[in-house]
């Protein structure tokens, strides 16, 4: 008897789990509600607009986590990514945060709106573009 695994979703994670699966033995079946596939890594039309930000909040792939699921994949081989300075930018009243492909200028410019947060900044920038190769760890020994 083999075994099976069933995937709800074919956005990114649902697909990747769908391979991951599979080079480990298991037979796949992937259930998608959209026609298509790809989850938020898709655009949408409505009334005559296209909204596209998916590919934007993989603002880190050039390198960390997400590349190295790319390379993973076998995306990263097949396919040119092009990487823009900014991804996109979120408007308040008062402040204004622009997501840059520029880590340390990320993780400044969200200090500046709110310093308290700053083990948070450092984990999403982690989760986005890999461990910072200049932050020190303290291991006991």
């Amino acid at each position: 008897m083999s075994k099976s695994v069933i995937i709800v979703g074919a956005g990114i994670s649902g697909l990747s789990a769908g391979l991951y699966a599979q080079l480990s033995g298991f037979q796949t079946t992937i259930f998608e509600s959209h026609n298509i596939p790809g989850g938020l890594c898709t655009a949408r039309k409505r009334k005559g607009y296209t909204f596209d930000i998916s590919m934007h909040m993989v603002t880190g792939s050039r390198s960390g986590p997400l590349h190295q699921l790319w390379r993973e994949l076998g995306v990263a081989q097949n396919f040119s990514f092009h990487y823009h300075e900014i991804a996109q930018s979120v408007e308040g009243i008062e402040k204004k945060l622009t997501y840059t492909t520029d880590r340390k200028k990320l993780e400044s410019d969200m200090l500046a709106i709110s310093p308290e947060d700053a083990p948070l900044f450092r984990e999403f920038a982690n989760l986005i573009f890999g461990p910072d190769p200049h932050e020190c760890s303290l291991v006991e020994t």
